[in-house]
Parts: structure tokens; C-alpha cells; sequence
């Protein structure tokens, strides 16, 4: 998993097909009702990039799919509806889910936190799976 992830995060930059300003740290907790727009935006990390970057820690975060029986579905669902609206490959948007999920991993382990750092690669294998890689 670690090799898989390495080598998505050499790779995916590049491939993009178009680059945007991405959040950074798009999670639930950034993203709030908003009376101008249906929703708001805040605390952003922004860089440019590949806009199949930002959507993982949202689709991870709301309603934890790992606590479910088959979270494998339940983020099948969620990958397809986000790529959907983002009119971006869901297969991309899967492959930038294992590269962070690695890339956390090993955060994780450089801080100690072997328990949450298996936690993470699992959750890699999981998407991985699902993207076929």
C-alpha cells in the first residue's frame, strides 16, 4: 500500500486534466449553511491543483463509511455523486482517496499512532479496491 500510494502522489499531480484552486482541507467541519449560498466554504489550505483532490476527507467524514457493513458501497455511492457534480472520473477521485489515506498513514506512524495508522492504511485498501488498484 505504501509503494500504491507513493506512486499515485508522484502521478496524479501531473495527469490532471485541468488545474483549479482546491480548499485543502475540505471536511465537514469547513462547510457550513450560508444564507448567500446554500453553503459556505471556511478555513480553506488553497493551492492549486487537481480538482479531484479536495473531495476525500468530505466523503470520508460524513457518516463515517468504514462504520457501516459494507462501506465499500456505501463509498461507491458517494464517489459517484461527487464526481457527478464535479463532472470529474470517479476512478480519480478513488485513486486521490488512497494517496492521502497512505500519505496519512504515515503521518500517523511518524507520530506514533500505530493503531489509527492501520486504521488509515485499511481504509486505503478499501478504496483501492474499489478503484481496481
Amino acid at each position: 500500500m505504501v509503494a500504491l500510494g507513493v506512486r499515485l502522489l508522484r502521478e496524479l499531480p501531473g495527469s490532471a486534466a485541468r488545474e483549479v484552486v482546491v480548499h485543502g482541507d475540505f471536511n465537514p467541519g469547513n462547510v457550513l449553511a450560508a444564507t448567500r449560498r446554500p453553503w459556505l466554504a471556511i478555513d480553506p489550505k488553497p493551492m492549486s491543483g487537481d480538482p479531484a483532490y479536495d473531495p476525500w476527507p468530505l466523503l470520508e467524514q460524513v457518516d463515517d463509511p468504514f462504520a457501516h457493513s459494507a462501506p465499500g458501497r456505501v463509498l461507491a455511492g458517494r464517489f459517484a455523486l461527487v464526481a457527478d457534480a464535479l463532472g470529474e472520473d470517479a476512478a480519480r477521485l478513488q485513486a486521490w482517496a488512497v494517496a492521502r489515506r497512505v500519505e496519512s498513514a504515515l503521518w500517523l506512524t511518524g507520530h506514533g499512532r500505530l493503531v489509527d495508522a492501520l486504521g488509515a492504511m485499511a481504509a486505503a485498501r478499501t478504496v483501492a479496491d474499489l478503484a481496481g488498484l
